[in-house]
């Protein structure tokens, strides 16, 4: 089993951006790219990592997240820049193959990427994430102007000041996917920051506005045909996408995937659930070995 002892923090420098990233596990195992949440990072798989078998987990703290760079001034976040980031990063840690976890955004991010370059993808591991919001084609003008908008109102906008790190556990602990106060804390003691006053958030507040596109469903749908890799996808019985129209009207779609559904929430890899979590990945890695 993995069973690291403790988390290897290091970075690596892609296209003039530094990203920041978490291994569990010994140099001699296959490698697996762990891709966070929006506004998580690395750390959320600190508790998942230790328990998956025969695999390095290298977690990534994705740009504008945790301790990794920001896009540059003006520069949108879109979530197919993540792919090339990540593919990036595979190639200077000199991974011609390599094998993909994710979660909910982090999740979307890993199902394009093995759409996009299948043959360089060995497993695919999914946790309440597997295509993005999606639109139809004639929304594509007002979605633009609104992340246009967005982006020229950014500016302006100030972050919350913390005046201690335990105001923030309490804070992450009421967001819009509630966590209890020990998966808060990890999340909160990676992404925090010391500012004037007190503590901040380190992610950009550019990561909350509007995207600038949205792919339609017959484009996400594509992503997910051309995936090839083994893939295992757990859904949260209190998570996001069994209450998604496009998930339930479209679940026939993923028959070829491994598809369980747990116990717990949108983070449930964070919670107590995790063992449940580990058990089905491992059980269906030990089934799947290339």
């Amino acid at each position: 089993m993995s069973h690291c002892v403790q988390f290897e923090d290091f970075e690596v420098e892609v296209d003039s951006m530094r990203f920041a990233l978490r291994a569990c596990g010994g140099s001699d195992k296959p490698v697996l790219l762990a891709l966070h949440g929006w506004l998580d990072n690395a750390a959320s798989f600190d508790r998942l990592a230790p328990l998956l078998e025969g695999f390095r987990v290298v977690s990534i703290d994705l740009a504008g997240h945790g301790k990794s760079s920001h896009r540059p001034a003006g520069v949108a976040y879109n979530i197919w820049d993540n792919v090339s980031d990540v593919i990036a990063i595979a190639d200077q840690l000199s991974l011609p193959r390599f094998s993909l976890l994710g979660h909910s955004m982090g999740g979307i991010t890993t199902t394009l990427i093995a759409g996009t370059f299948p043959d360089r993808i060995d497993h695919l591991l999914l946790i309440d994430g597997i295509w993005p919001m999606v639109t139809v084609s004639s929304d594509a003008p007002r979605q633009l102007a609104k992340a246009i908008l967005g982006m020229q109102q950014v500016a302006e906008k100030r972050k919350t000041v913390y005046t201690s790190p335990a105001q923030a556990v309490e804070a992450r602990m009421k967001g819009m996917n509630p966590l209890s106060r020990d998966a808060a804390a990890a999340i909160v003691e990676r992404g925090l920051e010391t500012v004037e006053g007190g503590y901040s958030w380190s992610s950009d507040l550019r990561l909350r506005l509007p995207s600038m596109m949205r792919l339609t469903w017959n484009q996400a749908k594509a992503f997910v045909a051309n995936v090839t890799a083994p893939t295992c996808l757990i859904l949260a019985e209190g998570g996001i996408y069994l209450q998604r129209k496009t998930f339930v009207d479209n679940g026939e779609f993923l028959q070829r995937f491994n598809l369980q559904t747990l116990a717990g929430g949108h983070h449930l890899h964070m919670e107590t659930e995790v063992q449940g979590v580990a058990r089905v990945f491992n059980d269906f890695l030990s089934g799947h070995q290339t």
